[in-house]
């Protein structure tokens, strides 16, 4: 089940922002700024936040970070359904990358 946008907004680390690089509007972007990335890595609504983008935004992709996650990445999350769940937490947020994969929710990676 979906969580409610209200309830990312009220929860969520970047509420109340003004950060520009949260609404960073390159599609190819390939990895968050190092500051955003810590605070949604110690965000309490960030897997909730990377599910209802990647289930509620345009094919395409929307847009900014979400979950800790850029457009590019959650457009190779929902390409990837043939991945592996990451050995170390058990996440499916697994990614190509190079030779290997990498798990986005905890930054484990390997050779594919």
């Amino acid at each position: 089940m979906t969580v409610s946008l209200a309830t990312l907004i009220l929860y969520g680390r970047c509420r109340g922002t003004s950060d520009p690089d949260y609404t960073e509007d390159d599609p190819d972007l390939r990895v968050p700024p190092p500051h955003i990335l810590r605070n949604c890595f110690r965000c309490p609504v960030r897997e909730e936040c990377l599910a209802y983008a990647l289930e509620t935004e345009a094919p395409d992709g929307e847009l900014g970070i979400w979950g800790g996650t850029t457009a590019y990445q959650r457009r190779q999350l929902k390409a990837e359904r043939t991945r592996v769940h990451c050995p170390a937490c058990r996440s499916d947020a697994v990614m190509k990358a190079g030779y290997g994969e990498v798990c986005i929710s905890c930054g484990m990676s390997w050779r594919a």
